[in-house]
């Protein structure tokens, strides 16, 4: 009898441990399951959230970008509006400043000069040979000086423009 009561607790026992066994391992695999949905349900939401961050910081660079691409050809535009005038308007400064310095330059009072200091000047001025030949042999010397020098002036301020 001790033995059928013995068999009797170890085939209960056994048969709890297979019905709890199995409910263990449905348990085991059903909470599994669920969480592996949830895990994978809150890595998609986290990386929604995250793509949408990165989607708005590019969104904000690209905005940067093109505010200051923007800015930086509408200050080209107004440089090819603002310099032809400007360029005008220094041309015209530098007319009338040597219209206004051109009485006020001093030349060499050739026709004081004797015919030593008139060769010494030649041979150290500025002047091609013609000229210097046509200054020898005029006796109006510092008219055409004058004259040949205002003609370089104004020859060299159109080569500036």
């Amino acid at each position: 009898m001790t033995s059928g009561i013995f068999d009797e607790i170890v085939k209960f026992v056994g048969q709890i441990v297979v019905v709890g066994g199995g409910a263990a391992t449905i348990s085991l695999l059903l909470f599994q399951w669920l969480g592996k949905q949830w895990l994978e349900t809150w890595f998609q939401k986290n990386l929604a959230t995250h793509e949408n961050a990165l989607d708005r910081q590019l969104e904000d660079h690209r905005y940067q970008i093109n505010s200051l691409f923007s800015r930086v050809s509408k200050i080209h535009e107004k440089e090819f509006d603002v310099l032809p005038t400007a360029w005008i308007k220094l041309q015209g400064a530098y007319e009338n400043t040597v219209s206004i310095l051109q009485p006020l330059q001093t030349y060499p009072n050739l026709d004081r000069m004797t015919s030593a200091e008139i060769e010494e000047f030649l041979n150290t001025s500025w002047l091609k040979y013609l000229q210097t030949e046509q200054l020898r042999s005029t006796e109006n010397k510092l008219e055409l000086y004058n004259n040949t020098f205002a003609k370089l002036m104004k020859k060299r301020s159109q080569e500036v423009r």
